[in-house]
């Protein structure tokens, strides 16, 4: 019996940019914000640390781990209710 179906949501049910809008520029925003930083300084530095972990380790899939590497006290259901996945879904789903 299957218990799980899992599947990779970017170019399936939505255009395979749509993760960035959460990458590069929900999480600086906040980081700009909490840091009394530009968003130009806080997306620089949310990218060095992206690559300083590289997309080869599983952490950087996780965006609680970035909150919290960040030091973001902010519920990722928060930014996730931001990203209005539903205006982003392919006509033909």
């Amino acid at each position: 019996m299957l218990n799980i179906l899992s599947f990779d949501l970017d170019g399936t049910l939505f255009p395979n940019n749509i993760d960035d809008r959460l990458w590069f520029e929900l999480i600086p925003e906040e980081l700009a914000k909490a840091k009394d930083i530009s968003i130009d300084k806080a997306k620089e530095y949310a990218t060095r640390e992206y690559d300083i972990i590289g997309p080869n380790d599983p952490r950087w899939y996780i965006p609680e781990y970035w909150l919290d590497r960040f030091g973001l006290d902010i519920d990722i259901e928060y930014l996730l209710d931001k990203m209005e996945y539903s205006n982003y879904i392919y006509d033909d789903v």
